[in-house]
């Protein structure tokens, strides 16, 4: 499927990216940005990372998880009002009305300034380092407050990854590299 043309609006990237991301071999495709995220140069040891756990069709990064045992992972809580919270991976879990797990309401909160890095789930990924997500603005949010050194990695497969700037908004934020199935941009 061909991708919208510039100047497309943000509602016909999504329609675009929830097509053409339904034929991704995600296991693939998490299976090797997971191999590279293994190697301590790219994820420092005792490094404090933000990740996600997936929404169905997004890079699975729980085998990462499991086998970095040193590395901090946090991950985030959608409330039912306000922005995202973070709080560690090893919280106990609920599932979202959406489907994908979070930590329980109550979960221990982690004090953004402590993360690292973070990996950064989208729907659609520009060659100049935009993002667009779901919409609500809620990673934006988080991302802000984030410390000025703290790196942002964008998580997505390849294909949607493409080369010339999706629409974006005087709140959307870059991350700072792309990570896919094909390497870093």
């Amino acid at each position: 499927m061909t991708h919208p043309p510039p100047g497309a609006s943000k509602a016909d990237w999504r329609t675009w990216a929830h097509v053409v991301r339904s034929e991704v071999d995600w296991g693939r495709v998490s299976r090797t940005v997971a191999e590279v995220l293994k190697d301590p140069a790219v994820l420092a040891e005792r490094a404090t990372v933000l990740s996600y756990l997936p929404m169905g069709d997004e890079v699975d990064l729980t085998e990462l998880h499991r086998i970095r045992t040193d590395i901090d992972w946090l991950v985030t809580r959608t409330p039912i009002r306000g922005g995202l919270t973070v709080h560690p991976l090893d919280s106990v879990m609920e599932t979202h009305r959406y489907g994908f797990s979070q930590p329980v309401d109550g979960s221990r909160p982690i004090d953004v300034q402590a993360i690292d890095i973070a990996l950064v789930p989208g729907l659609v990924f520009d060659t100049e380092k935009n993002r667009l997500g779901h919409g609500g603005g809620y990673y934006d949010r988080l991302l802000a407050t984030l410390r000025p050194d703290a790196l942002r990695i964008g998580i997505a497969a390849s294909i949607v990854v493409v080369d010339h700037e999706i629409p974006t908004d005087a709140h959307d934020l870059r991350v700072h590299r792309i990570l896919t199935e094909d390497g870093f941009i």
